[in-house]
């Protein structure tokens, strides 16, 4: 097994969650690497760190507290910023719509988009390809 597929692993081998198919070659790695037994023996060390800790007791309304303070920190866009930007994102779409058809920047075609010319009169599409044909 590669070093990558078995740091995959290693937490979950430390904690008892693999079947034999995969503990297995696992194990016969590790006998034989020592930078993969070494990043096993950090978790444990972590493991053991985070066991000697003490436990923190919160109170029953600790979720409910903690739901209504992210929601009261939610920002509130106000509608001037989402005006700009809309009128900003519609002018950039305009500048690079007219630089492609103008300047003939953008996407390089093998032929017409409408080859089967079934776009209905004056339509978006119609006049669209009648530009571009030009």
């Amino acid at each position: 097994m590669d070093h990558n597929k078995v740091r995959m692993h290693l937490s979950a081998l430390k904690d008892g969650e693999l079947n034999e198919n995969l503990r297995d070659p696992i194990v016969r790695h590790l006998q034989s690497c020592d930078s993969c037994r070494e990043e096993l023996n950090e978790f444990e060390r972590i493991d053991s760190t985070l066991r000697g800790l003490p436990e923190i007791s919160v109170s029953k309304t600790f979720v409910s507290e903690i739901l209504a303070r992210t929601q009261a920190a939610k920002p509130t866009r106000h509608w001037k910023s989402i005006v700009v930007r809309r009128i900003a994102d519609r002018f950039f779409l305009l500048a690079a719509s007219v630089s492609e058809v103008f300047l003939g920047y953008g996407p390089q075609t093998t032929g017409s988009l409408d080859e089967f010319g079934d776009f209905p009169p004056y339509s978006l599409g119609h006049v669209y390809f009648s530009l571009i044909s030009r």
